[in-house]
């Protein structure tokens, strides 16, 4: 066959969907929404329909809570490691803040959204998954969860096969359009680090350049983009996936750490959104980091070696250049 292997049709797809995102990024912020809110409403529409139509096969069931038995097979170790390794799909309210300098009225608009946007993101989750474990079908001698978890990332696809006409089809659909729209967040949110870095002179100079016509970031979109395409090229999918919910565990976990310590070194420093029941919430938000950290210990020991040697460079780069300065 003159078909090219899967694993390099994939890495093909993810190459070009990480070029038609740079090319968006490089543009602007003005395209860059534009291209967000087309391809997410996409993603939306379809996941909704499969809500619809899952939630009307479900009720028509004779016995659809049958699904869910045995409820939690692998106990609370099975639930850790599936809210471990989900924890990443969580993570993009963070973005948000990322963007304050192109927001209209940020001290009031970030906080709503940013809450708007778990809001909304949880509900659809929720929805999604209990569509998918209640209203699959999966072969005699097999237990759903079973199926499911044999399919792996095609789960939701195969659910999709059986309750729409080429219901599989227009889930890779939707999953382009997700990966699309998760990357230009991602994409988004590194560059205006790098930009925000660049013109602090955390790092090179460059990465604070603006384009004359564009008005975008663009040496931390090439950057940016360039280092992406080369994690789809060299690590596989499931490896970044557990090596950015690690991290991301470690980056919430000192982010509530800095709240509370800001709160006891200036309490009378005017603040847009006051955290309720400090430092409680903090706290119990670094213990879930932490909890969440030592469940992936066993999970992947690349994803292990990743996040550590990603956390080490910041650490040398911050280093280096605080040195750096000091002998300025």
């Amino acid at each position: 066959s003159s078909a090219l292997p899967e694993p390099v049709q994939t890495i093909l797809i993810g190459v070009s969907v990480v070029v038609f995102v740079a090319v968006i990024e490089y543009r602007g912020a003005k395209e860059t929404v534009l291209a967000e809110n087309v391809i997410s409403s996409l993603k939306i529409a379809i996941l909704i329909l499969f809500v619809v139509v899952g939630a009307v096969y479900i009720l028509r069931r004779p016995e659809p809570s049958a699904a869910l038995t045995p409820f939690m097979p692998n106990g609370l170790g099975g639930v850790g490691i599936a809210m471990a390794l989900t924890f990443v799909a969580f993570e993009g309210f963070e973005v948000i803040t990322r963007s304050g300098e192109e927001i209209r009225d940020p001290r009031r608009n970030i906080p709503r959204a940013i809450f708007a946007s778990i809001l909304i993101s949880v509900a659809l989750y929720l929805m999604v998954a209990s569509v998918t474990l209640l209203a699959v079908t999966p072969p005699p001698g097999q237990l759903g969860y079973e199926y499911l978890g044999s399919l792996g990332e095609l789960g939701m696809a195969g659910v999709a096969g059986q309750l729409i006409p080429h219901g599989e089809a227009v889930f890779y659909v939707a999953g382009i359009a997700s990966t699309t729209s998760a990357m230009i967040a991602t994409i988004y949110s590194a560059t205006r680090v790098g930009f925000a870095m660049g013109r602090a002179g955390d790092l090179p100079s460059c990465f604070g350049r603006v384009h004359n016509t564009f008005a975008s970031p663009h040496v931390a979109v090439l950057m940016c983009t360039g280092l992406m395409a080369f994690m789809v090229i060299a690590l596989p999918v499931r490896e970044i996936a557990v090596a950015a919910s690690m991290m991301f565990a470690v980056l919430f976990a000192m982010v509530c750490y800095a709240a509370i310590r800001l709160r006891m070194k200036f309490p009378a420093m005017r603040r847009s959104f006051r955290v309720p029941f400090s430092p409680f919430l903090q706290s119990l938000g670094i213990a879930s980091c932490g909890l969440i950290l030592l469940t992936l210990r066993d999970v992947s020991q690349l994803a292990w070696l990743i996040s550590i040697g990603w956390i080490a460079l910041g650490v040398l780069v911050i280093v280096g250049r605080a040195k750096w300065r000091n002998t300025e």
